[in-house]
């Protein structure tokens, strides 16, 4: 299975490279208000796209809730942090994003620190599932120096996780191309 990133893989990276020399150039660094290629292409996709559907803000934890989940989960990819806490969870394709749950939930089954999430696959962490069973996990084991995290997907098959986006911020770019048939 070929890997596709879109707009969002290895040239897009929260912390990363500036293969475009704009910051030697004079022009401010990704921050808050200037969000980096991939979270901007995320958030144009959740805000865009039939194919993503955020929770919404209403049930966005803050930073303080998701370092309370990395205190069990370990350090979450910075794409997926900036999901939580910008839309709190959704529907990717066809798939249902892990949650930060209320204190006293945390090991339901949807919450990204359910057990299960963790020790199913060590060296993988489960972020989300679609009905039919397929299960979508970051790679913990090859994060890379900028904390992001390949995606892999399991569909159930026999053969295990095999690559399906190069981050989580190009997963749903992947989920789109494949629900219109671009890939």
């Amino acid at each position: 299975m070929r890997t596709t990133t879109g707009d969002s893989g290895d040239t897009g990276r929260l912390g990363g490279a500036d293969p475009d020399g704009e910051r030697s150039r004079g022009a401010p660094a990704p921050g808050p208000r200037w969000p980096t290629p991939d979270t901007a292409r995320l958030r144009e996709l959740a805000l865009g796209s039939p194919v993503v559907s955020p929770a919404g803000g209403g049930a966005a934890p803050g930073a303080a809730e998701v370092a309370a989940v990395e205190r069990v989960t370990g350090e979450l990819p910075p794409s997926f942090r900036f999901w939580l806490t910008e839309f709190g969870g959704g529907r990717i394709g066809g798939a249902e994003t892990a949650v930060v749950a209320p204190a006293g939930w945390e090991d339901e089954h949807d919450a990204v620190t359910a057990p299960w999430r963790r020790e199913e696959r060590p060296g993988l962490l489960a972020f989300a599932e679609e009905p039919d069973g397929d299960r979508y996990w970051f790679d913990v084991a090859a994060r890379r120096a900028d904390g992001e995290c390949p995606v892999l997907r399991d569909a159930g098959d026999g053969r295990g996780p095999v690559p399906f986006a190069a981050t989580f911020a190009g997963f749903p770019t992947v989920a789109v191309a494949l629900a219109t048939g671009q890939r």
